[in-house]
C-alpha cells in the first residue's frame, strides 16, 4: 500500500472517531438534561407540598407562619403576618426579620434556634417583640419547631398576637390591686383575668404550680383546676352578678385530703377578676386538732392580756386567741384563719414589717412598733414580738401583739410636760438674765451717782488742788464704761439674731493680732500677780477676719481668764496649726467650770455660777457673743474645764495661703476696747 492511501484511510479513522464522540456529547447532554428536568420536577414537588402544609397551617386557626432555613435565613413568610406588621412582600429582605424584632428579644432567640439545629430539635416557645412599619411594638407568641422530609430541613415558626394580653399584664403590673395583694401573699397563689376571662398575669406560686401540668399558657378552666364549681363562681364574678366570693375547697387524690381557701375579687378596673388560693391544708388539720382540746386552749389563751397568733409562711395564720380577735374586731373564723399578718398592718408600714421579721438575720426574738388596722380600719397602735418554734414540726412565726395605745398618751403626755418644764427653765434663765442686766445697769448708775453727790458736798477747787476730783471722775468714767459695754453687747446680740450685724472682712496675720492684744493687757495681770505668757508654734498665719469683731472675741476670753483667775495664777496663750486651721489656746488656772454648765456658757441667758466669788457674776451675755461672732467668720469655739483646775478656750479659725499680699501687719492696741472689755475686771 502506498503512502497516499495510508493517509486516506487515517484520515477516515480519525473522521469516525470524531463523530462518535460528538455522538456521545449529544447522548451526555441529553441525560443531563433529563436528570436536571427530574431534579426541577422534585423540587417542584417538594415546594408544592411545603406550599400545602404552609397554607393549611395559615389558613388554620389564628397563626401567621414563617419559614427558615437551616442556616437561619428567610425563606418565607405569610402574607397574613406582613399585613398584621404593615408590610408587603417587596418589604421583605434576608435581614427582615432581625431588623423588626427587638435587639434583645433576637438575640435570645438565636440562642434558641441554635440549640433547635444542633443539639435536641425539641420544639420551644418565646414571646417576641416585633415593630411594625408605623413603630408600634406587637407582642406574638411564637412556637419553634423542627421540621424534616426526604429532601430537606427547615424551621417552622408559628406566631399568635397576644399583645393586647400582655399589655394588660404590663398595666397589671403597675396596678396597685394586684401589687397589694402580691405583697400580702408569699405562698399564696394569684392569678388575674381580663373581663372575657383571659388570664392575663400570674403569680410566681401559681406559675409553679401550673409548670408540671401545662405546657401551654394557660386559660379560665386551667386557673379554676377545672372544677365547675370554681369555674360557675368566677363566671358570677366577671359578669359582675357578685363583687367578691370567698369559700373553702377541698380536693382529695389517692386518699389524701387537701383544702384551699379560695378568694375571687371583681375589680372595676381594666381586669375583671382576681382569684387567690391559700393552702389551709394544715390549718384545717389544726383548726380539728384545737377542737380536740378547745377546753383546755380556751382555758389557757382567756389567761393571757395579750394577743397570740401563729403564722407559718406557707398556710398563713393557723392559730389565734380571742384576745387578737377582740383587737381587730373579727367575729368570724373565716376573717382571720388562712390569712397572712400582713394584711391587718397599715399599708405604709408593711415593707418595715417584712424587713423586721422576715430578713435573714440570726435573732430568734424580734420586737416592733406597728400600727394595725381593725375590721373598721381604725387605727391601733401596737408592739409586735415574734418568736421561731417547731409546730407539728414546722417552723412557726409566734406574734404576741400588745395594745400600747395607752403608753403612747401617756408618753405623749410626758412629752408636754417636760416641753412645759423646758419652757419654765428658760423663763427661768430668763428672768435671772434680767435680774443680772438690771443690777449692772443698777450698780454702775449708783457708783456715778454717789461720786456726783460727794463732788457737789466738797469745795471743788479744794479737790482739784488735792487731785481728789480725779479719782471720782476715773470711778465716773469707769463705771460709764461698764454701761457702754453691757448696751453694747445687748444691740449686738439683737443685730446678730436679727441678721443686721455687718463686718468688714480683711487678710489679717493672727499671730501678730493676739501677741499684741495678750501684751495690751499685762498691766491688769500683773495687778493680779497672775503671770502671763505667750507662746506661738508659727511665726505667721493668715486669716480672713473682721478685725474689730476677733479683738473683741480675744479680749473677751483674756478678761474672764483675769476675772476668774485668782491672785498668783496663771494664764496660757498659745497659737498652733492643724492644717487648715489655726487654734488660739487661753488657758487659765481659775475656779472651773462644771462638766454640766459647760454646754450652757454660750446660751444668751444661761452662766455658769461661782458660788465662792459672787461678786465676779456678769450678765451672762459676753460668751453667747463671742460664740457668735466666731461663727460669723467661719469659726469654732471649744471649752474644757476642770473645777478646781481651770479653763482652756479654743478659737478655731480656717486660715489661708501664708502667701497672700497684702495682708494686716501692723496691729495698733486700741485702748478704748481695751478698757471697754477690762471694765469689769
Amino acid at each position: 500500500m502506498n503512502l497516499i492511501s495510508i493517509m486516506i484511510l487515517a484520515i477516515l479513522l480519525l473522521i469516525i472517531n470524531i463523530a462518535q464522540f460528538i455522538s456521545n456529547k449529544k447522548h451526555l447532554s441529553t441525560l443531563k438534561s433529563q436528570v436536571e428536568q427530574q431534579a426541577i420536577q422534585i423540587e417542584e414537588s417538594q415546594s408544592m407540598k411545603e406550599d400545602f402544609v404552609f397554607e393549611a397551617i395559615e389558613n388554620y386557626g389564628r397563626s401567621m407562619q414563617i419559614i427558615l432555613s437551616m442556616d437561619l435565613e428567610l425563606k418565607r413568610v405569610s402574607d397574613r403576618l406582613l399585613n398584621f406588621l404593615g408590610y408587603t412582600q417587596e418589604d421583605v429582605t434576608p435581614n427582615f426579620l432581625q431588623s423588626i424584632i427587638i435587639y434583645e428579644d433576637y438575640s435570645l432567640r438565636q440562642q434558641y434556634l441554635n440549640k433547635l439545629i444542633n443539639s435536641d430539635h425539641r420544639p420551644f416557645i418565646l414571646v417576641n417583640r416585633f415593630q411594625t412599619k408605623s413603630g408600634e411594638i406587637k407582642y406574638l407568641e411564637c412556637y419553634y419547631a423542627y421540621v424534616e422530609n426526604d429532601t430537606s430541613k427547615s424551621i417552622y415558626v408559628s406566631t399568635i398576637d397576644i399583645t393586647e394580653m400582655k399589655n394588660k399584664e404590663i398595666d397589671l403590673q403597675n396596678s396597685y390591686e394586684l401589687d397589694e395583694l402580691l405583697l400580702n401573699s408569699i405562698e399564696t397563689k394569684v392569678a388575674a383575668l381580663d373581663k372575657n376571662g383571659q388570664v392575663i398575669a400570674l403569680n410566681r406560686a401559681m406559675q409553679m404550680s401550673l409548670r408540671n401540668k401545662y405546657e401551654y399558657y394557660p386559660d379560665l378552666e386551667d386557673i379554676c383546676l377545672r372544677d365547675i364549681k370554681i369555674i360557675n363562681n368566677m363566671w358570677q364574678i366577671l359578669n359582675k352578678n357578685e363583687k367578691s366570693l370567698l369559700f373553702k375547697h377541698k380536693t382529695k387524690f389517692l386518699g389524701d385530703e387537701s383544702w384551699n381557701l379560695i378568694n375571687i375579687q371583681g375589680s372595676f378596673s381594666s381586669i375583671g377578676a382576681i382569684i387567690s388560693y391559700t393552702d389551709i391544708t394544715e390549718a384545717e388539720r389544726l383548726d380539728i386538732s384545737i377542737r380536740k382540746n378547745e377546753k383546755m386552749y380556751h382555758e389557757v389563751l382567756e389567761r393571757l392580756p395579750i394577743s397570740v397568733v401563729a403564722t407559718n409562711p406557707k398556710e398563713g395564720i393557723t392559730f389565734y386567741n380571742e384576745e387578737f380577735a377582740k383587737l381587730l374586731k373579727l367575729s368570724s373564723r373565716t376573717d382571720i384563719l388562712g390569712k397572712n399578718l400582713l394584711s391587718y398592718i397599715k399599708q405604709d408600714q408593711k415593707r418595715k414589717f417584712i424587713d423586721t421579721f422576715f430578713s435573714l438575720s440570726p435573732e430568734k426574738f424580734k420586737s416592733i412598733t406597728q400600727t394595725m388596722l381593725d375590721k373598721e380600719g381604725n387605727s391601733i397602735d401596737v408592739k409586735i414580738d415574734m418568736t421561731k418554734i417547731i409546730l407539728d414540726n414546722k417552723l412557726t412565726d409566734i406574734f404576741s401583739i400588745r395594745d400600747i395605745r395607752d403608753e403612747i398618751n401617756v408618753k405623749k403626755f410626758q412629752e408636754r410636760l417636760d416641753q412645759k418644764d423646758k419652757q419654765i427653765e428658760t423663763a427661768k434663765y430668763q428672768t435671772e438674765y434680767f435680774a443680772n442686766i438690771s443690777h449692772d445697769l443698777r450698780a454702775p448708775i449708783n457708783v456715778i451717782s454717789s461720786a456726783a453727790q460727794l463732788m457737789s458736798l466738797k469745795d471743788v477747787q479744794q479737790d482739784f488742788q488735792s487731785g481728789s476730783i480725779d479719782k471720782y471722775t476715773e470711778i465716773i468714767k469707769q463705771n460709764c464704761t461698764r454701761l457702754l459695754k453691757l448696751v453694747n453687747n445687748v444691740i449686738d446680740m439683737n443685730k446678730i439674731e436679727s441678721g443686721f450685724y455687718t463686718m468688714v472682712i480683711s487678710q489679717v496675720n493672727i499671730v501678730n493680732l493676739v501677741e499684741e492684744l495678750t501684751l495690751s493687757i499685762r498691766s491688769y495681770t500683773e495687778a493680779k500677780d497672775i503671770e502671763l505668757v505667750f507662746d506661738t508654734e508659727v511665726e505667721e498665719c493668715i486669716v480672713e477676719i473682721d478685725i474689730d469683731s476677733m479683738e473683741r472675741i480675744i479680749l473677751n476670753l483674756l478678761s474672764n481668764a483675769v476675772k476668774f483667775t485668782p491672785k498668783g495664777g496663771k494664764i496660757d496663750v498659745r497659737i498652733y496649726q492643724d492644717f487648715p486651721n489655726v487654734i488660739i489656746s487661753i488657758k487659765d488656772t481659775g475656779c472651773g467650770i462644771a462638766a454640766d454648765k459647760l454646754d450652757l456658757i454660750f446660751e444668751r441667758f444661761k452662766q455658769a455660777k461661782n458660788t465662792k466669788d459672787k461678786k465676779e457674776q456678769g450678765s451672762g451675755i459676753g460668751l453667747s457673743l463671742v460664740k457668735s461672732l466666731v461663727e460669723l467668720q467661719g469659726g469654732l469655739v471649744d471649752v474644757n474645764s476642770v473645777v478646781g483646775e481651770g479653763s482652756e478656750f479654743k478659737v478655731i479659725l480656717q486660715s489661708v495661703s501664708a502667701e497672700v499680699d497684702g495682708f494686716y501687719e501692723d496691729i495698733t492696741t486700741n485702748n478704748s476696747r481695751l478698757n471697754l472689755e477690762f471694765s469689769e475686771v
